[in-house]
């Protein structure tokens, strides 16, 4: 998986992220209206982005690197985001081009796409890609890949995403669908940037495990 990467010399960032903190710090002493407010809000997520830079990480646009990832043969997005607590990640894509991931359960899928009240913003990635061009609406599955040991984040798991290669299968199907290959941990900034904290590959034994059910 070829990630679309926001590239910067460690250096610059660095200099960018000090000048950021230092407009954050004189702006925390003084008393702000909305329009400051959310300016703050703005610079804190420009500053976490820089600092990140400045240590040697990648940052991503979401939306661009699924976009660059391709959709397949009947319009699927070949790349599918879920937060690191799911099992498996349900994606429609609108004919709009709105395309929503959200953790699957079994049982969830009546046949419609429901964006009900038990199912918190927190746990929906919203982003929006090209529509399609016969303009319709697309629904799968898949599995979401463990993360290795070395690189399991010592906060909740739902604080952070993984990005992958779906092996997507139908939600009328009760198969589970095949353990994915080559994928990343992400952390969000804001919005649609994320930071990259790991790439791996999964191995046989791994793919095999979740192959045969096992869930993490």
């Amino acid at each position: 998986m070829e990630l679309a990467t926001i590239e910067m010399p460690r250096a610059e960032a660095r200099k960018a992220y000090l000048e950021y903190r230092s407009a954050i710090r004189k702006q925390q002493t003084k008393e702000l209206d909305e329009v400051r407010s959310r300016q703050l809000a703005q610079d804190r997520a420009i500053a976490t982005g820089y600092r990140q830079l400045s240590v040697g990480r990648q940052l991503i646009r979401l939306s661009t690197s699924i976009h660059a990832g391709g959709f397949d043969d009947v319009g699927r997005p070949r790349l599918a985001i879920a937060r690191c607590d799911f099992a498996e990640v349900e994606m429609r894509r609108q004919g709009s081009g709105e395309v929503t991931y959200r953790e699957w359960k079994p049982g969830g899928w009546n046949g419609t796409w429901n964006r009900d009240q038990s199912t918190s913003e927190s746990r929906l990635i919203l982003l929006q890609l090209p529509a399609p061009e016969d303009r319709q609406a697309r629904s799968a599955i898949a599995t979401v890949p463990p993360i290795p040991p070395q690189f399991r984040p010592n906060a909740h798991a739902r604080n952070f995403h993984i990005l992958f290669d779906a092996t997507w299968r139908q939600p009328t199907r009760s198969r589970r669908s095949r353990a994915p290959r080559d994928p990343a941990l992400l952390k969000q900034l804001s919005g649609d940037l994320y930071a990259v904290l790991a790439v791996w590959d999964l191995t046989e034994v791994e793919r095999a495990a979740l192959d045969a059910g096992v869930v993490r």
